[in-house]
């Protein structure tokens, strides 16, 4: 499981909003960051049924994503959503590929020189990888003080709830997902002499 603890005066969290806002708008998603309660992605709609801060009424829960973050609500980032079959796209611009393991031993012959040769260690991270429609890969954002904690999370679709959960191992997203987030954070200055 990857947990990032960043500074938050180190990290651009204006850009990384609106980077993984753009992508989730782009991939359809009708509210880009969503409040991450217990275990499930809670959205506007739904706001019911989160727990409110004492004095909070449903109307002041806020809709900028840093002032959720203040109040003392985490929050859920996309990062890679299922795409056409076999890939995850990604909040970096990137894309996975994940062809069927399977049909990719059956389609071949060991003697085949046509056949994909892919490594075992390429073979074990694409068989901890998921890819289907009703699962994404993010981040749970929280604040901690004066840091940033961005957990690496499995979302799953399934009977119109989004549950939530911590991954030990995201496959062939886990170095993406870090180099996702370094990209945003701040390299102290230079002294100059």
């Amino acid at each position: 499981m990857s947990v990032f603890t960043i500074p938050r005066q180190r990290f651009d969290w204006e850009r990384f909003v609106g980077t993984v806002s753009h992508f989730a708008l782009s991939r359809g998603a009708d509210e880009p960051l969503p409040v991450a309660e217990d275990g499930k992605v809670v959205f506007a709609a739904d706001h019911e049924e989160l727990t409110l801060p004492a004095g909070m009424e449903l109307e002041d829960i806020p809709v900028d994503p840093t002032e959720r973050l203040e109040v003392g609500f985490n929050i859920f980032a996309p990062f890679a959503m299922f795409h056409d079959f076999d890939a995850l796209i990604c909040a970096d611009g990137g894309t996975i590929e994940m062809p069927d393991l399977d049909e990719l031993d059956d389609e071949f012959d060991e003697d085949d020189e046509e056949r994909p040769r892919l490594t075992d260690a390429h073979r074990r991270l694409m068989e901890k990888t998921v890819c289907d429609e009703c699962r994404s890969y993010g981040f749970q954002v929280s604040l901690e003080g004066a840091n940033l904690v961005l957990q690496t999370m499995l979302m799953s679709e399934s009977d119109g709830e989004c549950a939530v959960e911590a991954v030990a191992d995201a496959g062939l997203v886990e170095g993406p997902m870090a180099g996702f987030i370094n990209s945003f954070v701040r390299k102290p200055a230079r002294k100059r002499l």
